[in-house]
């Protein structure tokens, strides 16, 4: 036969010494969990695998601004915090608008879309503290749960270093 997850549970039944007579209990197959816990992981697994490939560094920002997620490129880029949102960071970033105006951080693509607007391509210049200055693409999306509320926001940066020093 094919082996089988069994959850059980058992309880005494006791006379009135308190010696156990009998116990009564239940056995219930769980197989079918576990294959769906196990796909699940192996889901998430390749996923995470995935997300490690991409040329782009890629993060999901909770309600209050925070990481839930992110690929070691994200990681790269923005260290442990957001400094958008007002965290102290090594890292000072410009972000500007299509007529290359800067925006004030209320309005850079991840408070936007965590305000449920999606924002598309802005360029944004990083300057670290050991002296490195990279230029990000930056786009940022909204995910919004079935209850039509935004949830987090999806976060992107693309390093265009290279093409800017074409120019």
């Amino acid at each position: 036969g094919t082996p089988r997850w069994m959850y059980s549970r058992a309880v005494p039944v006791l006379d009135e010494d308190n010696q156990i007579i009998e116990w009564v209990g239940t056995l219930q197959d769980i197989t079918e969990r576990k294959r769906t816990e196990q796909l699940l992981q192996e889901s998430a697994t390749k996923f995470l695998a995935i997300l490690e490939q991409l040329p782009v560094g890629v993060a999901v920002l909770d309600r209050r601004g925070k990481f839930t997620l992110r690929n070691t490129i994200m990681h790269q880029c923005l260290g442990d915090s957001m400094p958008s949102l007002g965290n102290d960071s090594p890292t000072t970033i410009q972000v500007f608008d299509a007529e290359g105006r800067v925006l004030s951080p209320d309005f850079w693509p991840s408070p936007q879309a965590l305000r449920g607007t999606s924002t598309h391509g802005l360029e944004a210049c990083f300057s670290y503290a050991d002296g490195r200055v990279e230029w990000q693409l930056v786009s940022a999306v909204p995910v919004v749960a079935d209850d039509g509320k935004v949830a987090s926001a999806i976060l992107v940066l693309q390093n265009i270093s290279k093409q800017k020093k074409k120019r």
